[in-house]
């Protein structure tokens, strides 16, 4: 199965397309807020603990932990990667790079960033 294009807006609100239409199917701000900081910060690699206490803060570690799992399910699902293997190998076939301890927004996939576009012009 080829890769969808994945394009995010956040100027004006957050807005994401899949090969040019509105992406549905996520199950709550969280998750859209997950693909949206993952992008921005594209340039590293983010510990799920660090992921989790940075969305869920007021949560019991071990319930972030569990949302931010179900988080990216659904994230993976919606985005057309659900049973894909993640490993953090830097290959172009897949949107998230996520490992039991990591999880970063592929910066080898192809995709369309308005943040990035704006800072490159800059």
């Amino acid at each position: 199965m080829a890769m969808k294009s994945l394009a995010i807006s956040l100027f004006g609100g957050l807005q994401i397309f899949l090969d040019g239409q509105a992406a549905t199917g996520f199950e709550s701000g969280w998750v859209r807020a997950l693909l949206a900081y993952l992008m921005v910060e594209l340039s590293q690699s983010h510990s799920r603990q660090q992921l989790a206490g940075l969305l869920w803060p007021e949560q019991d570690e071990n319930i972030a932990h569990q949302r931010l799992s179900q988080a990216l399910y659904n994230l993976r699902q919606t985005i057309g990667e659900a049973g894909s293997t993640g490993v953090l190998s830097g290959s172009n076939d897949r949107y998230l790079l996520v490992t039991p301890q990591d999880v970063q927004f592929n910066p080898h996939a192809s995709y369309w960033l308005d943040v990035h576009i704006f800072t490159e012009l800059l």
